[in-house]
């Protein structure tokens, strides 16, 4: 702990004291915890009160820090001492937990020089892991409502929690519509986007919603060039067209915005397996398989598909 370096003739701010942090694990990542800062209490509590596990809130104290240069003047202490705390070298350890159950937590931030480019631009602690091969993605019933499924990723990754929960429910004002709703990982989870369909009705009363803007699903998705063909038009910043092709399953091709060509081969970013007859298994599965480059169109290509495989049951329905 360095010492204090206040003094009435100096006028240099005293350095903080040891500051208590109340830190939140990332459930995505076990090596990640979020941490924010807050005063400290007036007077920390005698030994014999203290709590035994230190799980929630952890005492970090910085060490290795060099003493902060004196101001050439009175009028510039206070910015001294702000620049030299932004761009000094700091190591700050969190010790969690009590006995053999703590964990360390350090958090280390790179040294640099007053107005560099490192200062202005700090690194990112925190990335988004992408997987790099194809990831195959189960509906699965919900367990505790019949009206709901979510969407699991394999049991080998990391994180295997829902990324999406669906849900089917009537339209109150017309119990005629189904109105199917999906959101991020559980059922109050972030809104993604719904839909409203009916089985036999004007293509003018079925609608959707993504990204705060209701429209009619057929000026969403519209028909290809070619049979069982459908193009669905992205909101993502990278522009392009989703395009559907029933190929005994929904196949799913980017096709970037200023391609003109229309026999052009394109890369499959994610197949829809719908539900075979059972075999030995003991019930159905309808499977995702998205590739790499799908990834960051996950929510479109969810969306987009549940649209045009309720489509297709209601052709067969017709048909038959």
């Amino acid at each position: 702990m360095p010492t204090s370096v206040h003094s009435a003739t100096s006028q240099i701010p005293r350095i903080p004291e040891p500051v208590i942090l109340a830190w939140t694990p990332d459930f995505d990542d076990g090596d990640v915890a979020y941490i924010a800062g807050s005063p400290p209490p007036p007077a920390p509590p005698p030994p014999s009160e203290a709590s035994a596990s230190t799980t929630s809130i952890s005492t970090i104290r910085f060490s290795n820090m060099r003493t902060p240069p004196p101001p050439s003047s009175s009028v510039g202490a206070t910015v001294g001492h702000s620049d030299y705390w932004a761009s000094a070298v700091s190591l700050a350890h969190a010790t969690v937990g009590d006995g053999s159950a703590s964990r360390r937590i350090s958090m280390i931030e790179e040294g640099s020089e007053p107005g560099s480019a490192q200062e202005e631009s700090p690194p990112d602690y925190v990335e988004a892991l992408i997987p790099t091969c194809p990831v195959d993605y189960t509906f699965n019933p919900h367990e505790e409502d019949v009206h709901s499924m979510v969407l699991v990723p394999p049991l080998d990754v990391v994180d295997t929690r829902p990324m999406y929960h669906i849900r089917v429910v009537h339209d109150l004002f017309d119990p005629s519509f189904f109105v199917t709703s999906i959101r991020k990982g559980s059922n109050d989870g972030h809104l993604v986007a719904d839909f409203k369909t009916k089985t036999d009705c004007s293509a003018l009363e079925e609608t959707v919603y993504f990204k705060r803007s209701e429209d009619h699903i057929f000026k969403k998705l519209v028909a290809g060039n070619k049979k069982d063909e459908f193009q669905w038009k992205l909101q993502h910043k990278d522009g392009g067209l989703l395009l559907w092709r029933w190929e005994r399953w929904w196949m799913c091709r980017y096709v970037p915005e200023q391609t003109t060509s229309k026999n052009k081969h394109y890369d499959i970013i994610a197949q829809f397996h719908p539900p075979g007859l059972r075999t030995n298994t003991s019930r159905k599965v309808t499977r995702l398989t998205m590739e790499p480059a799908g990834q960051k169109y996950f929510d479109e290509i969810l969306l987009s598909v549940l649209i045009l495989e309720r489509k297709r049951k209601k052709l067969v329905t017709r048909r038959s």
